[in-house]
């Protein structure tokens, strides 16, 4: 028994063709544009950068920040960068905020391993 397409089969395969082929051209071309890819930890350190685009981070520290941070948890996940963790292992609340000065990675901040560094404390005024 031979398979016989209708009219509706046959407009099938070749609408289906004609759309796998472009999504493939698509693939090329905007892989053919991008360049190399870039490591994970580049990846990471731009999305950083890029959330904290109102600071002066220190590039090495960032780096450094983001090999603790793996070291210690294992690989970041891209939907979950975490922001909040990068901030507090600098010192921008140790010097009160200051978004005109360059924030320096400081050690990886772990409230359960370390939990007398609190970079949120502003220490006993009187």
């Amino acid at each position: 028994m031979k398979w016989k397409p209708n009219r509706r089969e046959a407009l099938l395969v070749v609408v289906g063709g004609i759309v796998s082929g472009f999504c493939y051209w698509m693939k090329c071309l905007f892989r053919a544009g991008a360049g190399p890819e870039l490591p994970r930890t580049q990846v990471i350190a731009k999305m950083v950068r890029d959330h904290f685009d109102y600071l002066t981070l220190d590039q090495a520290g960032v780096l450094a920040f983001i090999e603790d941070r793996e070291r210690q948890s294992g690989l970041i996940d891209l939907r979950r960068v975490p922001y909040t963790q990068y901030l507090m292992s600098t010192d921008f609340f140790i010097y009160d905020e200051d978004e005109s000065r360059v924030v320096n990675y400081i050690t990886l901040f772990d409230a359960y391993a370390s939990p007398c560094f609190n970079p949120l404390s502003r220490g006993k005024t009187s």
